[in-house]
């Protein structure tokens, strides 16, 4: 990726700043990020990510696939169950676990985003919390991550694949 589609990245996501993250949700195992009053703006995460604060990690994509802590801890926790899309089912997983509580505790405002030429994404929030995410696949032609406002039919979906950027229309 070249500086030019990082520039047009960090424009198209500086609307961000100032912006509440209200919904931290998924459909199946990509993860689905809201920001703004009405969840306005929308961030789908079809690679790994992660919400760090002060060096630990408190919610990452692979906890779609553990148990909650309750499930883990019953004797009659069925792993094989778990793992043949048991995970699927709403609030049958860690990450459901998490995303339900982690934005009651504290307010995740965002200060600033950041995006390097492997098309990897950071956005800082007030908290002290990053979410990163981690671009994983050789090939061009997959999806990344896509950022669009929910309610403006009238703007394209900002995709990001390996090479680049890939204007979408919804």
């Amino acid at each position: 990726m070249n500086n030019h589609n990082i520039e047009t990245i960090l424009k198209e996501l500086a609307i961000l700043n100032g912006e509440r993250l209200n919904m931290i949700s998924r459909a199946a195992a990509t993860g689905t990020i809201y920001f703004g009053e009405s969840r306005r703006y929308a961030l789908h995460l079809q690679i790994p990510f992660r919400f760090v604060h002060n060096y630990e990690i408190i919610l990452a994509n692979f906890d779609i696939f553990e148990p909650t802590a309750e499930m883990e801890e019953s004797p009659d926790f069925d792993w094989e169950a778990h793992n043949n899309m048991g995970w699927d089912s709403p609030g049958n997983n860690r990450y459901d676990e998490i995303a339900k509580t982690m934005l009651d505790k504290e307010d995740f405002i965002v200060s600033s985003a950041e995006v390097n030429k492997l098309c990897d994404l950071k956005i800082f929030f007030t908290n002290g919390c990053v979410l990163e995410t981690f671009s994983n696949a050789s090939t061009d032609d997959l999806e990344f991550w896509r950022f669009f406002e929910r309610s403006n039919k009238e703007k394209n979906h900002l995709v990001i694949i390996r090479s680049g950027i890939e204007v979408l229309e919804d």
